[in-house]
């Protein structure tokens, strides 16, 4: 009996919690304007997944100004594949004396 309280009271909290959650506003604005985006990827070894997230991109409503890839010594065409699609891409050649690694 408590986990169905629980269960409904949890629902009804979603409910109400997204039911404040923000949007974007719709573009272009009241001045007119519309916003561009630039969009910053970290990627290693992205190679197979890029063309998909590249081409999602393109497709979105507001103008994106840069798709940046930055590089993490892939060992796969990652930076190829990017610079492909039109992506600007920052390749780190050599890791640090102490890389542990991304938090």
């Amino acid at each position: 009996m408590f986990m169905l309280i629980l269960s409904i009271v949890g629902m009804a909290m979603t409910g109400i919690l997204f039911y404040h959650f923000h949007r974007l506003p719709h573009f272009p604005d009241k001045t007119g304007e519309t916003p561009t985006v630039s969009v910053i990827i970290p990627a290693r070894n992205e190679a197979q997944n890029f063309p998909l997230i590249l081409e999602d991109l393109k497709k979105q409503t507001i103008p994106i100004v840069d798709i940046i890839c930055v590089d993490d010594s892939s060992s796969d065409d990652t930076a190829a594949v990017a610079l492909a699609h039109g992506a600007f891409v920052i390749q780190l050649k050599e890791k640090p004396a102490q890389w542990m690694g991304k938090s």
